[in-house]
């Protein structure tokens, strides 16, 4: 797998071994790795990366040197995969069958959302959280007034969600 930050200067690059490798996008030098990880994320600024870790604790790591940023964060459950908001600084914490949302400057949970079925892929973006599951549903949550929608939008599994920012 590979991942762009969103200023475009930065590659993270994931081998066989679930390593991440981040590069400088230009020379593709290597910056700094990590040995074994579960998921990551750009921050929307490109200053950070999120790293869900194998010990299911959330760290923040400076992008240019791997030093941690913020403090870690430890969400409940067991998490599986993690997105930034755009803009930020809110990140969602996905587990089986429910998202936290965190503010990853305060290390403070902000809202919880429980979804009826296994999730099978997540999107974030302004004040949306958007779900997809093995069913083929798709959920949308409100994260300031805790409202959703759930809706059948496929046939099959849900395995990948992306919120469109140019609004076109």
């Amino acid at each position: 797998q590979v991942f762009h930050s969103p200023d475009a200067r930065w590659l993270a690059v994931v081998d066989q071994a679930q390593r991440m490798h981040l590069l400088n996008a230009t020379t593709l030098t290597l910056a700094w790795s990590v040995p074994r990880f579960q998921a990551i994320d750009f921050s929307p600024d490109a200053t950070m990366v999120g790293m869900l870790g194998t010990d299911g604790r959330v760290q923040f790591l400076d992008v240019a040197t791997g030093r941690p940023l913020l403090p870690g964060m430890s969400p409940g459950g067991e998490p599986i995969d993690i997105t930034f908001n755009n803009p930020g600084p809110l990140l969602a914490i996905q587990s089986r069958k429910s998202v936290e949302v965190w503010d990853c400057r305060e290390s403070r949970r902000v809202a919880t959302f429980t979804h009826a079925t296994a999730i099978s892929s997540m999107a974030f973006a302004g004040s949306h959280i958007a779900v997809g599951d093995g069913a083929g549903d798709l959920e949308i949550w409100n994260i300031q007034t805790g409202h959703s929608l759930r809706l059948p939008a496929h046939r099959n599994v849900i395995f990948a969600l992306q919120f469109n920012h140019r609004a076109d």
